[in-house]
């Protein structure tokens, strides 16, 4: 933190951490995860980070009192260009961990059961459109009795991939008024979110298992798991924001 000087005061504030839970009670939750286990009788299972929960969360302020040439404070020139003063906010932060999820097996409808995860899911190109990869997961189901080894639980965990990150800046002008000794008007125009930058939610973690999403046995006896192209479209896309989009506003304070 810097103290106010030669009109400039700013901090920065930087938290890396990591919040687990183990499982979510009936009347708990954090906002994204269900508030019940897979299996209960593997509760070690979901354990997990929770839904909040950032790595890295970088936060920085600064208020910057514009100086003025001397000459330029008196008269018609000092009430327009003296009184200035900027003020911001920066915010850096790594995303939110999301947990890929598909349709009930069978008798199941009030838990979100998890695929099987064969693959890590993150890509290195990751877009709006593809965020994860989904043939880094195959569906669990006992809805055909041909394959019996795929009717149980999938073992892919609870917030195994990172959502987007975020980047904001805040930014506002003032303009102060000296009226009197007592007492002084504030001009301000605030803006929020100045860059007019994406704040990106989630993608879409659930797979389907309706109908032909079905694994079937092939010729050889082996197993044909469903792919990227029997999937619902939609996984691993992004469809919303977490904040809106730029926002101006305008205000008029009496300080005295």
């Amino acid at each position: 933190q810097k103290r106010l000087t030669k009109g400039l005061t700013f901090s920065i504030a930087h938290t890396f951490s990591k919040s687990l839970m183990e499982g979510y009670g009936r009347n708990e939750g954090d906002g994204y995860n269900p508030n019940a286990y897979q299996n209960p009788r593997n509760r070690a299972a979901d354990k997990a980070r929770v839904g909040f929960d950032v790595t890295h969360n970088m936060v920085s302020n600064f208020v910057y009192e514009i100086p003025m040439v001397a000459a330029l404070k008196k008269g018609i020139a000092g009430q327009i260009f003296d009184g200035w003063q900027g003020n911001g906010i920066i915010t850096l932060r790594t995303g939110f961990p999301m947990t890929v999820t598909q349709g009930a097996i069978t008798n199941t409808a009030n838990v979100t059961i998890r695929p099987d995860r064969i693959a890590d899911g993150s890509l290195s190109n990751a877009s709006v459109n593809q965020w994860y990869n989904p043939d880094a997961f195959r569906i669990v189901s006992c809805q055909n009795t041909a394959i019996p080894e795929l009717c149980r639980y999938g073992n892919s965990g609870v917030g195994i991939l990172e959502g987007p990150g975020a980047k904001n800046v805040d930014y506002s002008m003032f303009k102060n008024f000296k009226i009197t000794e007592r007492f002084r008007v504030q001009f301000r125009a605030e803006m929020f979110n100045i860059f007019n930058t994406p704040q990106f939610a989630r993608p879409n973690g659930g797979l389907n298992t309706g109908g032909g999403f079905l694994p079937t046995r092939n010729t050889s006896g082996g197993i044909d798991y469903p792919t990227q192209a029997g999937i619902q479209r939609g996984p691993g896309a992004i469809t919303g924001t977490v904040s809106p989009n730029r926002q101006v506003q305008f205000g008029l304070k009496v300080l005295f």
